[in-house]
């Protein structure tokens, strides 16, 4: 079953990536429906306005750098099967 609103999200992320760490990098985004709500300095902090305001799996929280600086995790679960 996918995902819609995460969808839009990353998707939105992926598209502006390289604007987002050019215009705030280092901050933490998090990105809800395919529109920024808001940066913040942490991840914690992130996690905790994004829980407060919206329903889990509709939010998606990313730290703004370029492609080039991220590293690549592969996570596997039967629970995605």
């Amino acid at each position: 079953m996918k995902n819609k609103a995460f969808d839009r999200s990353y998707d939105y992320f992926i598209a502006h990536q390289n604007q987002l760490a050019g215009d705030h990098h280092g901050e933490v985004v998090v990105i809800q429906n395919g529109r920024v709500e808001d940066y913040f300095e942490s991840e914690r902090d992130a996690c905790l306005a994004a829980k407060g305001k919206h329903p889990a799996g509709t939010y998606i929280i990313r730290k703004c750098i370029g492609p080039d600086e991220e590293r690549k995790v592969i996570v596997r679960s039967r629970a995605w099967s």
